[in-house]
């Protein structure tokens, strides 16, 4: 059996949260909200960062990879899955929705 390589690892953890966030949704018939990502998302959320780290992180977190597997796993399971416009949106709103990601997470 081999071993997986890194970025087969990243792959798998990806698909297996996206599976566990879909599952708890489509269980407690929840919507998952997500913003809508252009290209390379992660371009304008490092603009302001000026730790090298973090920027480093934030780009290898692949933002727009876990939105499609959630995607994915929604289609898979039933669930529903809304986008909206990241702009258009309060800076409360945005916390709410975290709260909300975060309760569906951890079960």
């Amino acid at each position: 059996m081999r071993r997986l390589n890194e970025g087969d690892k990243k792959s798998d953890i990806r698909w297996k949260i996206a599976n566990i966030i879909v599952r708890e949704a489509a269980k407690r018939e929840y919507a998952i909200v997500m913003d809508k990502l252009g290209k390379r998302p992660a371009e304008n959320m490092v603009k302001r960062i000026k730790d090298k780290q973090l920027r480093h992180r934030i780009y290898q977190a692949s933002l727009k990879g876990a939105q499609i597997a959630i995607d994915e796993k929604t289609r898979e399971h039933g669930a529903s899955v809304l986008y909206k416009e990241p702009k258009n949106t309060p800076k409360y709103a945005q916390y709410i929705e975290l709260r909300l990601t975060t309760v569906i997470a951890q079960g």
